[in-house]
């Protein structure tokens, strides 16, 4: 009895090792463009192209690869690369503009956060960089590929440090594949813009903290102010106290805006800028 239950896990562990190759071999052809987006991919066609695959392995590889992103499974029809166009990708920024900022407004709202592992990720990226120069042909197209992935995993743990790490972690990890189906590094512009508009993102969000504590101390002053003002409207001859109290709360309401508008601007400005530049660092290729 024991014989065949290790028997039985052996071969469910070899079948999902074979199934994780098979997966692996297709997704790279999806992002290394050996298919292109909407092509049809039949299972003939994908043992053939996938080293030691078989019918099994590549029906079992097809569902987590649709779960990535990189196909779409229809009844009857059989699996397709994801299609991918330049207007999705364009809807995709949109999206993270909104969702980024977000996060980082979350992030600012909490102080007792460390950012230090997105510090860490970015300097590592940085690393990388360094590593990068006087390379050429495939070692700088890996460079690329790897500086493309740190540069989402700096977000992706932004969003995790923001408490989103099931929410848009996972949306950001399901576009990247998407973004990849159709676009891949643009070699020309690798260089440390990325690192520098990582620690401008960063250093954003701790000059935020900083003078969102400040307008946190301005409203505590107004809430005294108020209360001095609701305490002498009921004496008389509290005519002055009455005025200077209540000159008080709308200075510190007053501020507070100013402040958190001033916040607000430099957070969107620091994710605009390298979000849409982002964009300029990578190649849309051509598709029939």
């Amino acid at each position: 009895m024991n014989r065949r239950s290790d028997n039985e896990t052996r071969t469910r562990k070899g079948a999902y090792t074979k199934t994780a190759l098979v997966v692996e071999a297709i997704r790279d052809k999806i992002l290394g463009h050996s298919y292109v987006p909407g092509e049809h991919l039949t299972e003939q066609m994908l043992i053939e192209d996938s080293e030691n695959a078989s019918r099994t392995s590549v029906r079992l590889a097809l569902p987590e690869l649709q779960r990535q992103g990189l196909l779409t499974i229809e009844a009857n029809k059989g699996a397709r690369v994801a299609n991918v166009t330049k207007e999705d990708l364009n809807e995709i920024h949109d999206a993270r503009l909104g969702l980024e900022l977000h996060v980082v407004r979350q992030l600012a709202e909490c102080p007792n956060v460390r950012l230090q592992s997105a510090r860490q990720i970015n300097e590592r990226l940085a690393n990388l960089m360094r590593e990068a120069v006087g390379l050429s042909g495939e070692k700088l197209q890996t460079m690329g590929r790897e500086s493309a992935n740190l540069d989402l995993d700096f977000h992706v743990e932004l969003s995790r440090l923001a408490g989103f790490a099931n929410t848009y972690g996972p949306w950001l990890e399901l576009q990247r594949n998407r973004f990849r189906v159709l676009a891949r590094p643009n070699l020309e512009r690798l260089d440390g813009s990325t690192v520098s508009e990582h620690n401008r993102i960063l250093d954003a969000i701790t000059e935020a903290r900083m003078e969102l504590a400040q307008i946190r101390a301005e409203i505590g002053k107004g809430a005294e102010a108020l209360a001095e003002f609701q305490k002498a409207s009921l004496e008389d001859g509290a005519e002055e106290r009455i005025v200077a109290a209540a000159a008080q709360f709308r200075a510190a309401k007053e501020l507070a805006d100013a402040v958190e508008s001033r916040v607000l601007d430099r957070l969107k400005s620091a994710i605009r800028i390298h979000l849409t530049n982002s964009m300029l660092r990578w190649e849309i290729r051509q598709t029939a």
